[in-house]
């Protein structure tokens, strides 16, 4: 039976130097369940305007449910990208944009598993729309936050209260350096695992692949090595490919070896869809 998953947040487009291409976390990670083959949907914001039009028509044509895309005042979201010569994306974010804006839904189906992102909840209407989306959310439902830190939009309150919502953390060993910094942890997956009661905590090493801590033991996974075009949603498409293979009942191994080739597959890409 096929896994029903919810994202909520950003949807946008990136301007990176090659061109304007779409993107934003959770919508790039909908995408790539899509094309794995889990039914998923996402719950944001665009604008009434033409980028806001276009990103209701690439969502549907990537087969992501946009019955949960709302429309907002305020216009659609975009992000200038510059590229390192490394293909390392840095990142300029305009606000206010319309995923600022989302709203709690009316009504929610039933989910198999949710995953939101730290940027999206950098304004106080989404932060509100998604405190509200987990608290109609069944407390058996796999959570999946992803930890990505972006400029100032992060601070240790939002990251102590997304860590007590989430089951499943997942960053890179950078942000595990910042992000346990501002909680005052030694950083270690083992460490957050633990002081959040965490099913696990899943850690990027880019072309070193990646490792987790789930249920007292850590698991390693090597990455493809492929030629690097950008790094925009490698990460993205990794969480995707993780949340998939876990979903279908795929050991930790496995699901990290997936998630390591879709990240390194999304990189030979430009921009972050399938």
């Amino acid at each position: 039976m096929s896994k029903l998953v919810l994202t909520f947040g950003e949807m946008l487009f990136d301007d990176l130097p090659s061109g304007r291409r779409p993107g934003g976390g959770p919508f790039n990670a909908a995408a790539h369940l899509a094309a794995l083959g889990t039914p998923s949907g996402i719950i944001t914001a665009v604008g009434t305007d033409a980028s806001g039009e276009a990103l209701m028509r690439i969502a549907a044509d990537h087969n992501v449910q946009t019955s949960y895309i709302q429309t907002s005042f305020l216009p659609t979201g975009s992000v200038k990208v510059t590229l390192n010569g490394n293909g390392d994306a840095d990142y300029e974010i305009l606000e206010p944009v319309a995923w600022d804006d989302i709203h709690p839904p009316s009504s929610l189906p039933k989910m198999d598993a949710i995953a939101f992102w730290m940027l999206a909840v950098r304004s106080t209407p989404s932060r509100e729309a998604l405190k509200a989306i987990l608290a109609k959310t069944d407390k058996s439902t796999p959570r999946y936050v992803d930890l990505g830190v972006r400029k100032e939009y992060f601070n240790a309150e939002r990251i102590d209260w997304l860590l007590q919502e989430a089951t499943v953390a997942k960053l890179n060993e950078e942000e595990l350096q910042i992000i346990c910094d501002a909680l005052s942890l030694e950083a270690s997956a083992e460490v957050l695992a633990k002081a959040y009661n965490l099913d696990a905590v899943v850690i990027t090493r880019g072309p070193d692949g990646a490792y987790s801590w789930r249920d007292g033991t850590k698991t390693t996974a090597e990455s493809p090595k492929v030629d690097v075009v950008d790094t925009v949603g490698s990460g993205d498409s990794f969480l995707a490919a993780y949340i998939h293979h876990s979903l279908q009942g795929d050991n930790e191994k496995t699901c990290l070896e997936k998630a390591c080739k879709r990240g390194a597959y999304t990189a030979t890409l430009q921009g972050g869809l399938p």
